[in-house]
């Protein structure tokens, strides 16, 4: 497996083709999947200098992440998206 993009500060590793990973990269805090064959990666909206430490995957449609300006997380559709509740931790939130 490759290394994912941006700093690495935080993963989460379920499966050989389940790992997630966060950090930031130079456009602000990111959270990226491996799916086994390729990493996604997304910028977290909430975080824009800041850098998320910590990644917890729930369940495939749940990621939560940690870092310097709180928590964000949430559900999300049929693939990875950003569509994270920032600032408040509750999925859906604004």
């Amino acid at each position: 497996m490759p290394a994912p993009p941006g700093a690495v500060y935080g993963l989460h590793i379920k499966a050989a083709d389940d790992v997630w990973a966060a950090g930031e990269t130079h456009s602000g805090a990111a959270v990226s999947h491996w799916d086994g064959q390729a990493w996604e990666q997304t910028i977290v909206s909430g975080f824009p200098r800041s850098a998320v430490g910590s990644v917890l995957a729930v369940s495939k449609t749940e990621v939560w992440a940690g870092g310097t300006a709180g928590f964000v997380g949430g559900p999300w559709a049929n693939r990875f998206h950003p569509c994270w509740s920032a600032g408040t931790g509750r999925p859906g939130a604004t």
